[in-house]
């Protein structure tokens, strides 16, 4: 007589294990390794609705693999700071390279189009876009946007000898490897264009695949391959990293490493250390709403700094809106 209800409650504790396992795997594998993921806005905005706050004012497909589009949002350079071909930016998004959206990076983007920039923020092969894609798919893809902005960017008004590659973790991993990594280009890519820009912007920017813990494993026993820190050489473009001292993903043993390499090789470059701060702290509050935003007006403003010693960025127009005003989101219409 007390069969059943021992069934029943046999069959419930396995439909509670069940639960409990596949509740287990989706937090594992929904952790990434960069701190980058959109977290709602206490107004309510989220990283959705940054494609209306800071709109670009076109996007292109720059690339198409594996049947997977892969577009560039643009910002043109507001009109009262043109003065010929304006230096170009292109940001690479952060997110393990399994996830991550263009629009992490559109309020930076916003800030220097605000500074006579053609600001740009590249998709690349993520799981979202390309469930085979590998980090080293995402190296190609970064690749193939810096050619094809050598080849565009005059269509555009922007200087093909001017380009700049930004990113962050992940996406600054892709940045780094525009300019140290050989190989792993796109045979469809015009190689009569160098891939290699003219300066980098690596935030939180994960130089050395071959780290233990959650790097390691994404990457595989192939690291070193697309290993920043284990391709440095002379004539590297001029570098500045930014990075939080507690950051947990790329620690910052590892970034001084990458930086003192960069300059026994002769390159420049900078390294500028956020207190207390671990991985993403750099991004805008319309991106994170629980970020001070002077983490970002501050990168923001010391990124631009270093580019105008590097020559790549120039003094405004008469008139022009300082260097030190903050990009805000854009009002809509009423």
């Amino acid at each position: 007589m007390f069969v059943r209800p021992r069934i029943h409650l046999l069959l419930c504790a396995l439909l509670m294990l069940c639960v409990w396992g596949e509740a287990a795997a989706q937090s594992s594998s929904s952790r990434t390794l960069t701190a980058s993921r959109p977290r709602r806005s206490v107004t309510g905005q989220t990283s959705s609705t940054l494609d209306s706050s800071f709109p670009p004012s076109r996007e292109v497909i720059y690339k198409t693999a594996r049947n997977a589009k892969l577009r560039m949002a643009i910002f043109d350079p507001a009109k009262d700071k043109v003065k010929g071909k304006v230096p170009v930016i292109v940001f690479f998004f952060g997110g393990d390279w399994r996830v991550g959206r263009r629009n992490q990076f559109y309020p930076a983007c916003a800030y220097f189009a605000e500074r006579g920039f053609l600001a740009c923020a590249a998709e690349y092969r993520t799981k979202l876009v390309d469930r085979d894609s590998s980090p080293f798919d995402c190296v190609a893809d970064g690749r193939s946007a810096i050619r094809w902005l050598r080849q565009h960017a005059a269509e555009h008004g922007g200087d093909p000898d001017r380009i700049v590659a930004a990113g962050a973790s992940a996406g600054g991993h892709v940045a780094a490897c525009t300019a140290l990594i050989q190989g792993f280009d796109d045979p469809n890519d015009n190689k009569a264009f160098s891939c290699v820009p003219n300066a980098l912007i690596l935030l939180s920017a994960v130089v050395d695949t071959t780290s233990e813990g959650e790097v390691r494993r994404r990457v595989g026993e192939r690291g070193e391959e697309i290993s920043p820190a284990h391709h440095v050489a002379k004539g590297a473009p001029p570098t500045i990293l930014f990075h939080g001292t507690e950051d947990k993903v790329m620690p910052l043993k590892n970034v001084q490493r990458f930086a003192r390499l960069m300059r026994e090789a002769g390159n420049v470059c900078e390294l500028v250390t956020a207190e207390g701060q671990g991985q993403g702290y750099f991004n805008h509050p319309a991106f994170w709403s629980d970020l001070d935003p002077k983490w970002f007006n501050e990168t923001m403003q010391k990124a631009y700094d270093f580019l105008k010693k590097q020559g790549i960025a120039r003094d405004l127009p008469a008139g022009g809106k300082p260097a030190s005003e903050p990009a805000s989101p854009k009002k809509k219409a009423q």
